[in-house]
Order: structure tokens, then sequence, then C-alpha cells
């Protein structure tokens, strides 16, 4: 898979990452070339993934977001809920947050 092709579907799956080794440093410094391209990639924790799939469905209404929450909200025990609740204070879904907790047997 080339880079660019990569690239997009870390951007569509909204995985984190940063370009790093030759690209990285041919942009800041003088170009080489290289054969490679270094990547770092950060995965979101599970309280990330709550917090975006409760936004993805508050703004498009998809069902499978809903249930993504609510199936992780089943399965991961030890979940940060000041960190989930500030930010779904923020983005004003506390709302469908709540629902997901209920219907996940959740206090």
């Amino acid at each position: 898979m080339g880079l660019l092709k990569l690239l997009e579907v870390l951007n569509r799956l909204a995985i984190r990452y940063m370009l790093v080794g030759s690209y990285s440093s041919n942009f800041y410094g003088i170009p080489r070339s290289t054969k490679d391209a270094d990547l770092e990639v950060w995965f979101p924790t599970a309280e990330d993934v709550i917090v975006q799939k409760v936004r993805w469905a508050k703004s498009g209404g998809r069902g499978k977001d809903f249930d993504d929450v609510v199936a992780i909200l089943k399965v991961q025990t030890t979940l940060d809920f000041e960190h989930i609740n500030h930010w779904c204070s923020r983005h004003e879904t506390l709302e469908i947050l709540e629902k997901a907790l209920l219907e996940a047997g959740r206090p």
C-alpha cells in the first residue's frame, strides 16, 4: 500500500499519526531521497472512542455508532467517566451517553 493511500485510510478512520524520519526532516531541513516512511501511530483510548461515537450518533443519527458505545460500555469495566462526562458535556451529548449507559446496564 502506498504512503498516500495509508495516510488516507488513517485520516478516514480518525487514527492519529505522526510522520517521522526522513519525510519530516526533509520538510524542516535539506531534502534527501528515502526509500521508506516512518510513522508513529496512536490509537485512541476507549474513553475517546465513546466520546467520538456519541458525537457521531448525535450528528449523523447512525445507530451503529450508538450500538458501538453500548458495546464498549458493556465490555470495559474501568473507564474514566470524569473524562467522558467532561467531553460529552462540552459536545452537548450527555443525553445520548446516559441513554447508552442505561442500555448497557451501567448505573
